[in-house]
């Protein structure tokens, strides 16, 4: 059986457009009710890589995050928010900086910080990760300076607890030895479900300071390692 991905067009981030896309991008999946069931906690896990503003191109937009909420409780599902930045910066500055606090807000739904830590193969992983049935995972489509792109594998990095992101970068500074990291966190709990956001994307010396590109496209799938290596070919 193949794995199925979906590459869906979309020309901005205009809230309606957005929206048309990622029901698109979904529905040729099975449609957002065979992925998401009634009742069920959904945590939705943006990359928000720092407090820059959407149009930066460094934080999966918030146009993209809103129409997924909205899908999510469309099915009855209970969807909450969580990230860990790295750096010293905590969430909560993130959350606020980047304009998804005040997206949580407007949409009704909660923004999750680390108030527990859960040790997994020796990796500190925020709590929170292991209380929700579903996982939806929305990377932002960006090369990556050690890595040389960073999507869907990359963006359950985010999972792992605080400071403690900086300190596996610095004990295994080559790319071989952090591709093996990488995969030792998203096996910890694989997302569900995977929307990309590739509307506007970044290129050169992603994943903070590159330049932008527009390719206008969002790639959906329930596997992480399909929707990279589609990226990656694209």
């Amino acid at each position: 059986m193949k794995t199925k991905v979906a590459i869906v067009k979309c020309r901005d981030y205009e809230t309606i457009e957005v929206e048309q896309a990622v029901k698109r991008a979904f529905d040729l999946l099975g449609g957002i009710g065979v992925l998401v069931k009634k009742g069920e906690k959904v945590l939705i896990k943006p990359n928000m890589l720092s407090a820059r503003p959407a149009e930066d191109g460094v934080c999966t937009h918030l146009e993209i995050i809103r129409a997924v909420l909205r899908m999510v409780k469309e099915a009855g599902a209970v969807p909450y928010i969580g990230d860990n930045p790295g750096g010293s910066v905590s969430p909560a500055k993130v959350y606020e900086g980047s304009g998804l606090l005040s997206l949580a807000k407007e949409e009704g739904v909660e923004l999750k910080e680390v108030k527990g830590i859960k040790i997994v193969n020796n990796i500190p992983v925020a709590s929170y990760v292991f209380e929700c049935d579903k996982i939806i995972s929305i990377p932002k489509m960006k090369t990556h300076s050690l890595m040389g792109l960073t999507g869907a594998v990359k963006n359950m990095f985010g999972v792992v607890a605080g400071l403690h992101k900086s300190e596996l970068h610095k004990r295994f500074p080559s790319p071989e030895e952090f591709a093996k990291v990488l995969v030792d966190v998203f096996e910890v709990r694989k997302p569900d479900l995977v929307l990309m956001d590739g509307i506007s994307a970044m290129d050169r010396q992603g994943p903070a300071s590159g330049r932008l590109i527009y390719p206008g496209l969002l790639i959906a799938g329930e596997d992480s390692v399909a929707v990279d290596s589609v990226f990656t070919g694209l």
